[in-house]
């Protein structure tokens, strides 16, 4: 999801530095957009006070106005989520930078500068992901590319005399996949004032998540902005699932975390809607109230009774949540049309790749892992289609893949030898040794290897 933010002025830009002791607390909230005052509402259903609330607009519509006052009304700052695409399809970086959106552009930023106080803008969030529209690898987008895009658009809001703008830099956190690096996409400190990350605990709502903490969801794309700019940093979007653990708990852990490893975060924006899953802070009374006691500073753990009570209501409530997801999932299904896999029926691509494969390696830092995505990449195995099937399906389906795959290379073997010159035989004091030039054996070249998978496939 995006967030707009104007013209920057670097003088009040938030470099290096600690971030506050307490986080500022955000928040997406439907409905704010044409009732203000629900923010105050909410707000005091938990004992605190907005930051700054979210909303979303894409490059067909003109910026409004009404809505950044009306939040500024109620004394927060409006935080914009700016998303170039048009009805749903995705805008070229190289359009914008040809001036195509020119007349767009200025004239958005002349509204934004006409309101006399600062929004924060989230421009393009989410471009590692090829779920995005205007994400890298959509319409030609590239890593080098977003970076011309990003400081064309906001050298366009210099130029208009636009400087109540905070820009916010959000990628998605890491994933499977993605595809850029941080680096890669970072459009330089004299256009950003925040860097930016979005994440979620999925827990088990659907099919390829499992439940993580705040710390396993946000610990490692965290270290990576820290070590690429001294920027402070925003949670743009986050939320959890009730399903497959303890809410409450998470939300404590989640303050703790925010207060101790997690310095250099100024503030969370809270993604406070029934949308996938129940991510509403409100999804159950405990969860509410676990936020409420968080938020001033109460970080007692969940009682054991309450955590088993709380489990107990997701399971309960969980086969129905599950069988909405498995009704979702078959009306958004797609149609593989390339690679190996062409023609068959897949889930969408979901926004973390990295929990199934995390249930067969253990671990993204564990050696296992790392083979295998080094053994998927030597496969270039990056096609929508084949990327969507592996993690659409039970974890189990990569050790069926893998035992498929060596099925046939056994039985190439046999009907075509190694050559004799291409196997070379060590002799220790308990064993003989044998290893294979695989550039000695046809079969082994990566495009051969991509036609045994396929036949793997028809063989299943």
């Amino acid at each position: 999801m995006i967030v707009l933010v104007g013209g920057t002025s670097l003088l009040n830009s938030p470099d290096k530095g600690q971030a506050n002791s307490s986080p500022e607390i955000n928040i997406f909230l439907p409905g704010a957009t044409s009732n203000p005052g629900a923010l105050s509402s909410f707000g005091s259903s938990l004992g605190v006070k907005f930051t700054s609330a979210k909303w979303y607009s894409d490059w067909d519509n003109d910026f409004e106005s009404g809505i950044a006052r009306g939040f500024h009304s109620q004394g927060v700052i409006p935080e914009l989520t700016w998303q170039p695409q048009i009805d749903g399809s995705g805008i070229s970086y190289s359009d914008v930078t040809a001036g195509n959106y020119d007349n767009y552009i200025n004239s958005f930023a002349s509204s934004v500068r006409s309101l006399g106080f600062t929004i924060r803008i989230t421009l393009a969030p989410e471009m590692n992901g090829d779920w995005a529209p205007w994400g890298v690898g959509n319409n030609g987008n590239t890593a080098e590319g977003f970076r011309s895009f990003w400081q064309y658009t906001v050298q366009k809001f210099r130029d208009n005399g636009t400087n109540n703008v905070d820009w916010v830099w959000s990628p998605n956190t890491h994933y499977w996949g993605e595809t850029a690096s941080y680096a890669d996409l970072y459009p330089g400190d004299s256009y950003v004032d925040y860097t930016g990350i979005e994440g979620y605990n999925w827990g088990t709502s659907q099919s390829w998540s499992s439940w993580q903490s705040f710390s396993e969801v946000f610990g490692s794309s965290y270290n990576s902005l820290v070590n690429l700019t001294g920027k402070r940093i925003l949670i743009t979007e986050m939320a959890s699932t009730e399903l497959g653990g303890s809410k409450p708990q998470w939300i404590i852990d989640m303050f703790s975390a925010l207060r101790g490893r997690f310095s250099r975060v100024q503030g969370f924006t809270w993604f406070n809607i029934n949308k996938e899953t129940d991510w509403r802070i409100n999804s159950s009374q405990a969860s509410l109230q676990a936020f409420a006691r968080a938020a001033q500073g109460d970080l007692t753990p969940v009682s054991d009774d309450s955590q088993q009570k709380q489990q107990t209501n997701n399971l309960v409530g969980g086969n129905t949540q599950s069988e909405q997801n498995q009704n979702q999932s078959n009306e958004n299904s797609q149609i593989i049309q390339s690679g190996p896999l062409a023609g068959t029926t897949t889930s969408p691509v979901s926004k973390n790749f990295i929990a199934p494969i995390k249930k067969v390696a253990g671990t993204s830092d564990n050696k296992y892992f790392s083979k295998l995505m080094g053994g998927l990449n030597w496969l270039n195995v990056s096609d929508y289609g084949l990327r969507s099937y592996l993690v659409s399906k039970d974890s189990k389906i990569i050790f069926k893949i893998a035992l498929e795959i060596l099925l046939i290379l056994f039985i190439l073997t046999l009907l075509f030898p190694l050559p004799k010159d291409s196997i070379k035989v060590k002799k220790s004091n308990f064993a003989y040794s044998y290893s294979v030039n695989v550039k000695d054996v046809p079969y082994l070249n990566s495009k051969s290897f991509k036609g045994i998978f396929a036949l793997s496939r028809i063989f299943s």
